[in-house]
């Protein structure tokens, strides 16, 4: 389920003890690679939060960050 399918469906005070929202931040490449697989396989849903680094960081951290491409596949997957 979606952030958003998570947040309505905890204001209807249905199941709760039964519900978990997962998120991820930072848009690190380990979400394609090893997290998305694994979520797949077990029919999980997440909400990932992709944010923009000041200049400086990104170019220090770019080999561990998403590419755009990237960005996409995991949205085509249903991220």
């Amino acid at each position: 389920m979606t952030l958003q399918e998570g947040c309505d469906f905890l204001s209807a005070k249905k199941d709760e003890k039964r519900t978990i929202v997962l998120t991820f931040d930072d848009a690190v490449k380990n979400n394609l690679f090893n997290v998305s697989p694994v979520l797949l396989k077990l029919g999980f849903g997440s909400t990932l939060f992709i944010c923009r680094f000041n200049d400086d960081w990104l170019r220090k951290n770019a080999a561990h960050l998403l590419t755009i491409d990237e960005i996409q596949q995991l949205y085509e997957l249903g991220f």
